[in-house]
């Protein structure tokens, strides 16, 4: 049997240069690649505007998941609960930045030191809702959503 393609091989491998299947693969790798330009051009694009806006109109919230906590990143070293809660884990306060008494920025922090002293940057504990639901899920999705009315 003479082969369609240039080379030779078994009749399945030959088949599958231009079968349907083989279409719809690169078609939908085509896709995919377009789908994430477009994704990645976007987020390029918004961050681009917003660093040309106002900087007193920006608010970056940083939420945090997972072992940095806030008592790691800005700990109550004046808590007297905080050493005993954290005894092999916690910071010890002579290795804390910018400390006032009762909360220190973890030494790892030492860049943001600037914008905390100037006022630039602030830390918020024990963020909560009016109506907790007591599903750590539910709480996330609508604290990441942002809105106001929520």
């Amino acid at each position: 049997m003479q082969s369609t393609h240039d080379h030779e091989g078994c009749r399945d491998f030959n088949r599958s240069l231009a079968s349907r299947r083989s279409f719809l693969k690169g078609l939908g790798a085509v896709t995919a690649g377009g789908v994430m330009a477009t994704m990645h051009g976007t987020v390029f694009q918004q961050t681009a505007f917003a660093a040309s806006g106002s900087a007193a109109s920006v608010l970056v919230i940083l939420s945090q998941r997972g072992g940095a906590d806030g008592m790691s990143i800005v700990v109550p070293y004046g808590d007297p609960d905080y050493a005993l809660a954290r005894r092999t884990i916690g910071i010890p306060p002579s290795q804390l930045l910018q400390t006032d008494g009762m909360f220190g920025l973890h030494p790892n922090l030492a860049p943001l030191v600037p914008m905390w002293k100037s006022g630039q940057m602030a830390a918020v504990h024990a963020v909560g809702m009016p109506a907790p639901n007591r599903s750590h899920f539910s709480a996330i999705e609508e604290v990441e959503e942002a809105d106001p009315g929520s």
